[in-house]
C-alpha cells in the first residue's frame, strides 16, 4: 500500500493505493525493447533486471548463466530440428510470475 502520492511514467498513484509489482514483466518493458512480448535468444543483456540490479544483483548470476548455457547447447545439439507445440502449451495462471507449466516440444528423430 502506497504511503505517498506517487506518479511512474505519467501515472499517478494515491496514498493507500494498493500496488502490485510484477517483476517478470521488468523484461517485456517496450520502451527498452523492440520486440518486448518475443523470445530473442540473441538479445542484450544490459537493460535486463533477471538478476537485480545493484546492491540487489544476484550472487549466482554468473553460474545461473553458465549452468543454462552448458544445458542448453547439450539439448540442443542433440535436438537441432525442435519447435514448440504451441497448441499444448500449458500456461501458468499467476499474478507476479509469468511463464509455464508445459512447453511441449516436437523435434524430427535423427
Amino acid at each position: 500500500m502506497l504511503t505517498a502520492d506517487v506518479t511512474v511514467h505519467g501515472t499517478t498513484m494515491k496514498r493507500g493505493d494498493s500496488v502490485l509489482l510484477l517483476f517478470g514483466s521488468a523484461n517485456r518493458d517496450e520502451r527498452v525493447f523492440a520486440h518486448p512480448d518475443v523470445f530473442d535468444i540473441d538479445r542484450k543483456p544490459e537493460h535486463q533486471v533477471a538478476f537485480g540490479r545493484g546492491v540487489h544483483f544476484c550472487l549466482g548470476a554468473a553460474l545461473a548463466r553458465m549452468e543454462a548455457r552448458i544445458a542448453l547447447h547439450a539439448l540442443l545439439s542433440q535436438l537441432p530440428d525442435w519447435t514448440v507445440d504451441v497448441g499444448a502449451a500449458v500456461r501458468l495462471q499467476s499474478g507476479p510470475i509469468r511463464g509455464y507449466l508445459s512447453l511441449p516440444i516436437i523435434w524430427a528423430p535423427r
